[in-house]
């Protein structure tokens, strides 16, 4: 006779699991003096016989079928990865071209003849005193018109 706990480890399940089976009464058992349950042994084996066969482990050919399914879905898996990675890689350059400063004009001409080049202003200064000239004239025309 074994106790819940004995009958436990012998099973290798939980005590609740053969708690339950003998509150269902798929397993029967008697109460000793102490509260504890007392199992017979032939009847632990018969109410596990009964039950195992659908928690019995896969068969070979079965097992290996799993296995290459796991393996052939691990390589898409990977595949997958690797085709991200690439596409990340490719958005990470695109947005650190955005990002970069865009690169500035050298309207000088390049010359034969080495030519210093602090007299040549950049672009945006020569807009600049363009503008400041044609304001200067705007002004002149309006004291002209008014004084005239």
């Amino acid at each position: 006779m074994l106790t819940l706990g004995k009958a436990a480890k012998q099973c290798k399940v939980s005590k609740g699991t053969i708690s339950k089976a003998i509150a269902s009464g798929k397993l029967s058992a008697s109460r000793r003096e102490d509260g504890s349950w007392s199992i017979d042994g032939a009847e632990l084996t018969r109410y596990f016989e009964e039950t195992a066969p659908s928690e019995q482990p896969e068969t070979v050919p079965e097992l290996r079928a799993r296995a290459e399914l796991a393996e052939q879905r691990l390589a898409d898996l990977k595949a997958m990865y690797e085709d991200m990675v690439e596409q990340r890689n490719k958005w990470e350059a695109i947005a650190y071209r955005i990002a970069l400063p865009s690169p500035k004009r050298d309207d000088t001409v390049s010359n034969t003849r080495s030519a210093p080049h602090h007299d040549v202003q950049p672009a945006g200064l020569r807009l600049r005193e363009v503008l400041r000239l044609v304001l200067i004239a705007l002004v002149v025309i309006v004291i002209a018109a008014f004084t005239g």
